[in-house]
């Protein structure tokens, strides 16, 4: 299906419904489709073969290699290598073919061009990496597939990037790791995973947050939680020296009574002025004494 590559997320989810389940050649054929790539194979080889640039730049830096990436077109892409064409080309944002793929979701693409040769520890502009990339949520839904779908191709990427050398802990711009950004996401396998091959569980982003302030933060996130805090996560360190993460999970439009308590049960300070904090905090307080009785 083809996707447009000039942006990494859509911007609101009325987009993302006008998008998703749209194929624009859903009616063609198979063997038609087959024959109009092979057509277009034929015709490549002959444009390179008069001298056409394998590298050249439409007005946002996209390359012949990052739309073959974005239309998930594997044997167009191998074409393109095979002729000589960059397979670690930017665009004007910095972002490789290998983290357009991560950002898609796009898991047999991220694969092939990691066996062209694709750079793991590439980084855009903003300092992020493919597995910064595949960590973080995304709002790119042209693919009918539900989110834990993508989420489950994003966790497989994340390990075949791993597999490949990527590194653990790399920072974006804004200080953040990949657990950072899987821990905001609810992505508590991806987590597990970083967690497992060594990532620092107490990293400090540029405003002192760590993965637990994000795990904290989202509802129903207590599986994540449980996860960091078992991993070693500093259960009253403070953002910036503020607010710990069971005052961010007190204050959460949502009820998210079950990371509340179990950041209670595991030692949190309870000490709050704020009335709406120490309210929440203190039911949370008497439900765990109320199921020690049972």
């Amino acid at each position: 299906m083809a996707r447009y590559p000039s942006g990494i997320r859509c911007q609101s989810s009325n987009t993302r419904r006008k998008w998703k389940d749209r194929d624009p050649f859903s009616s063609v054929p198979q063997d038609i489709r087959n024959q109009a790539a092979a057509n277009t194979i034929v015709k490549l080889r002959k444009l390179t073969a008069h001298g056409a640039s394998l590298d050249a730049q439409d007005s946002k830096g996209l390359t012949p290699v990052i739309y073959a990436t974005t239309l998930e077109n594997m044997e167009i892409l191998k074409v393109l290598v095979s002729e000589g064409a960059n397979i670690n080309a930017r665009c004007h944002l910095g972002r490789t073919p290998l983290i357009y793929a991560s950002v898609l979701r796009s898991l047999e693409m991220a694969r092939c061009i990691m066996e062209q040769g694709g750079s793991v520890t590439a980084r855009c502009h903003k300092g992020r990496t493919p597995l910064i990339y595949t960590s973080a949520k995304t709002n790119i839904t042209t693919k009918a597939i539900s989110p834990m779908t993508e989420d489950a191709e994003g966790d497989k990427i994340a390990k075949s990037l791993i597999e490949k050398g990527a590194e653990i802990d790399p920072r974006c711009s804004s200080g953040c790791t990949p657990l950072h950004y899987a821990s905001d996401a609810k992505r508590h396998e991806l987590a597990t995973t970083l967690l497992d091959q060594g990532a620092y569980v107490n990293a400090e982003d540029n405003t002192g947050r760590t993965p637990l302030h994000c795990a904290a933060k989202r509802p129903d996130n207590d599986l994540l939680v449980k996860k960091l805090i078992r991993s070693g996560a500093k259960i009253n360190q403070r953002l910036n020296g503020t607010v710990t993460a069971l005052e961010i999970a007190t204050k959460l439009d949502a009820i998210n009574g079950s990371v509340i308590r179990y950041l209670v049960k595991h030692g949190a300070e309870c000490e709050m002025e704020d009335p709406i904090v120490k309210r929440r905090v203190i039911r949370a307080q008497r439900w765990l004494k109320l199921t020690m009785q049972l």
